[in-house]
């Protein structure tokens, strides 16, 4: 072994915990195995995704890296890792000095109403920088789905939607702002894992998983619930973007980690674990109002509704 990669797996060992005779089970093991995977010297994409999808998940402490690898923002060439962040955090100072001239912090304020609170100015650097690269992405004709929710009718929630995962992102990356804001970004880009779920051309294929898997999980709570959502806005915002909204905020990455090694499609059947797990409450609504007043609480440990979705859609 190099010393480079025996210095590599040193600074893992001491940030994540994890000892050659402390693989006994679960996450450890799970752990134990990704960090084998980093010592090389070239990144095996593949096996990551093999692994994270296995154990449904990764540890706190390896998911920062392992996001940037999974999101592209790191090559698999270990050798350029230092240049290349360098370069995307010289570009995020870029951006954040245009986002100084331009000023669009009164903006989130007024078309979100979200006034931050003490200790948020990183939240807001990221919201606004996102609010910069969407002006000079229309500016460009490089418009995308989410770019153009930020000015759309539909603001308000979707910068509540953008509030809480710029939140998730920089508490993976415990502060560090730039490489919370690229994850962020990319996460969202029409290509990127989420970004892609949220693409009108995808809308229909996420409503008919949603709808095929309630049907076949519990067809009594389908058909209650196609009395609820006639107009489908409610199954809308549960296969696209309101997970974050539907599990505890601790658990977050925890979706964005299986959807990161597996696919967008993963987020219907979370819906669909979703109801199932209020299954009673939502059989007692009367009306859509009441059932959205039902999913507005986090719905209890992310675990078992992971590993239902996971059931649900068939990944092993």
């Amino acid at each position: 072994m190099s010393a480079s990669r025996t210095n590599f797996r040193s600074s893992l060992i001491l940030r994540c915990g994890v000892h050659d005779d402390d693989h006994a089970a679960g996450d450890k093991l799970r752990d134990g195995v990704i960090l084998a995977l980093l010592e090389e010297e070239r990144i095996a994409y593949d096996k990551l995704r093999e692994v994270i999808i296995a154990r449904s998940g990764l540890g706190p402490q390896l998911r920062p890296i392992v996001w940037q690898l999974l999101l592209q923002l790191l090559p698999p060439d270990k050798s350029v890792w230092e240049f290349v962040r360098t370069e995307q955090r010289s570009q995020f100072q870029d951006l954040c000095e245009i986002t100084d001239v331009l000023s669009p912090r009164k903006l989130l304020d007024e078309i979100g109403g979200l006034a931050a609170a003490p200790g948020d100015e990183a939240l807001v650097c990221m919201l606004s920088a996102h609010v910069t690269w969407a002006v000079a992405s229309a500016l460009a004709g490089q418009e995308s789905r989410s770019r153009t929710l930020c000015f759309s009718a539909e603001c308000s929630s979707w910068l509540r939607f953008l509030w809480r995962l710029a939140r998730t992102c920089l508490r993976t990356f415990e502060g560090d702002t730039s490489d919370a804001f690229w994850a962020f970004q990319t996460l969202l880009a029409d290509s990127g894992p989420l970004g892609v779920a949220l693409l009108p051309s995808n809308k229909q294929t996420a409503l008919s998983l949603f709808l095929e898997a309630l049907a076949t999980a519990d067809p009594e709570l389908r058909q209650h619930w196609a009395a609820l959502d006639d107009d489908l806005a409610l199954s809308t915002s549960l296969v696209q973007s309101a997970f974050i909204d539907l599990v505890p905020e601790a658990g977050v990455p925890r979706v964005v980690d299986v959807v990161l090694a597996s696919s967008w499609r993963l987020l219907p059947f979370v819906g669909v674990a979703v109801l199932l797990s209020v299954r009673a409450k939502i059989l007692r609504c009367k009306s859509a109002a009441s059932a959205r007043e039902t999913l507005a609480a986090p719905q209890g440990d992310t675990e078992p509704l992971i590993a239902r979705a996971r059931d649900i859609a068939g990944i092993s």
